[in-house]
């Protein structure tokens, strides 16, 4: 649906100034990034305690399905060549490249060279469970909602525009989880499963 608004919509015009809250105005791009930076930290930012304790609780109360062990270890695989290889076939190139400016075409094309350090790179993160903080980097870009007033920071929704590499390991992973999904979610949800489509559901409704 973003993907289609994008591309139904004129690019964003520029944003000369906003009002703040307690008055006055923000000019400059500074101050308006700045305001910017405070309001969607704010909404955002969930406070720690309350229903973040609660969710623990309600998962020990719940059924939940699990993967077998025989899908657990398949998932749990090292990062071989050939599923970088298929992840980056299935990952369309043309979209804006995130902060270092590397595209998905330039991995597709330099690929045999990008090869080691990637596999480092995933093998690192692996083993430590923690993504290197370049990789997690994004460039944050502001659309404006339609019909909104253009001067009030709440109209407008913040986009991410990730790094290719983490956006490979992502397609990676969804491919791995490709397989077992569908043991996993309930045959109601049809959207975003593999296989699976609204129509199945209406079907199942006008039977």
């Amino acid at each position: 649906m973003l993907a289609w608004l994008l591309k139904s919509e004129r690019p964003p015009p520029m944003i000369h100034m906003l009002n703040r809250l307690g008055g006055g105005v923000a000019v400059g791009q500074t101050a308006i990034n700045s305001l910017l930076h405070d309001h969607l930290a704010k909404l955002y930012t969930r406070p720690a305690g309350g229903e973040a304790r609660q969710v623990p609780d309600l998962l020990d109360q719940v059924e939940l399905p699990y993967q077998t062990r025989a899908q657990s270890e398949g998932l749990e695989e090292t990062i071989q060549i050939e599923k970088l290889k298929k992840a980056l076939r299935d990952m369309t190139w043309g979209h804006c490249p995130g902060p270092d400016g590397l595209p998905v075409k330039y991995f597709q094309k330099y690929f045999a060279s990008l090869l080691p350090a990637l596999l480092k790179t995933l093998a690192a993160a692996s083993s430590s469970g923690v993504l290197q903080t370049h990789i997690c980097e994004a460039l944050i870009i502001v659309l404006p909602k339609l019909g909104k007033n253009p001067a009030e920071p709440g109209s407008y929704r913040p986009l991410s525009i990730l790094n290719t590499d983490v956006k490979l390991l992502a397609k990676v992973l969804v491919l791995g989880l490709g397989r077992v999904i569908t043991h996993l979610v309930h045959k109601d949800q049809c959207s975003f499963v593999p296989g699976r489509g609204t129509h199945m559901n209406l079907r199942r409704r006008v039977a």
